[in-house]
């Protein structure tokens, strides 16, 4: 509850960053919890976002949890596509 009233706030104020962040952190919860469908609809979500705010480089974080995901699932073959379309280092801290 928390996370999406956090995710529906960031989303309207503005850094890509942190609404990236807490997607990630509510896709991860989505997939312990058995409902993976809703993950995979958080993390296109979050790309979504992450596109319109002209923030290319944190899509690597997007393909990073895809492919996380789909390992988690045993997909090995699509969790090794999601991170052939990483091209760029993670960054390791948000942006100012």
């Amino acid at each position: 509850h928390h996370l999406r009233l956090g995710l529906d706030l960031q989303q309207y104020q503005g850094n890509p960053y942190y609404f990236l962040e807490g997607s990630l952190a509510l896709a991860r919860v989505q997939q312990v919890q058995g409902d993976t469908q809703a993950a995979w609809e958080i993390l296109e979500s979050a790309e979504w976002i992450v596109q319109k705010a002209s923030e290319p480089q944190l899509t690597t974080h997007i393909s990073a949890a895809r492919a996380l995901l789909s390992l988690r699932q045993g997909r090995l073959e699509d969790s090794l596509r999601w991170l052939r379309d990483i091209s760029a280092p993670l960054p390791t801290k948000p942006h100012p």
